[in-house]
């Protein structure tokens, strides 16, 4: 993407760092960019984290790389999918011109006309259902693995191995 638009890497990885932490960071990071790559650092079939969502709440488009059905958690229209361009400066031209038309960047936002976006609270209902489930000791239920359960069909690439067979420059 470098190659193509202006990228800047915040966090560990990057030379840029946010004066704020978490939620403060986004915010921060929203009042200068229109865009966040939202690259998952695993692609599973059923993996997706707050990459997706901060940038919902927080007034920028994210383009999105992992395995997740986008379409199956995110709002329509809400977010960039780096998989539907055939290359990387494709989906720069694409950002570009996002920029050089601002009602076109616009229409990322409709959906907040029909859907909204709740942070769920810390201790979550799926937590505390799985943590129900885990708990039971009875004769006719065997322990299992949590993270076996969670992640034994998780169906994993790495970035290397999808880059192979999707992007060419």
């Amino acid at each position: 993407m470098q190659k193509f638009v202006p990228v800047d890497i915040f966090g560990r990885c990057g030379r840029r760092r946010c004066r704020e932490r978490h939620f403060g960071c986004y915010r921060e990071i929203a009042s200068n960019y229109s865009f966040y790559l939202a690259f998952e650092n695993s692609i599973c079939r059923d993996y997706s984290t707050e990459k997706l969502f901060h940038p919902l709440l927080n007034d920028m488009v994210p383009v999105v790389m992992g395995g997740v059905n986008y379409s199956l958690v995110a709002p329509p229209g809400s977010y960039i999918d780096f998989a539907s361009f055939r290359t990387a400066r494709d989906l720069a031209a694409h950002l570009l011109e996002l920029q050089r038309r601002p009602e076109a960047y616009r229409r990322y936002f409709d959906w907040r006309k029909e859907y909204a976006i709740e942070r769920p609270p810390l201790g979550c209902a799926a937590c505390r259902q799985i943590h129900r489930l885990f708990s039971r000791t009875t004769a006719k239920q065997p322990r299992r693995s949590l993270y076996k359960y969670l992640w034994g069909d998780a169906q994993c690439m790495t970035w290397e191995g999808l880059l192979r067979k999707k992007w060419s420059p």
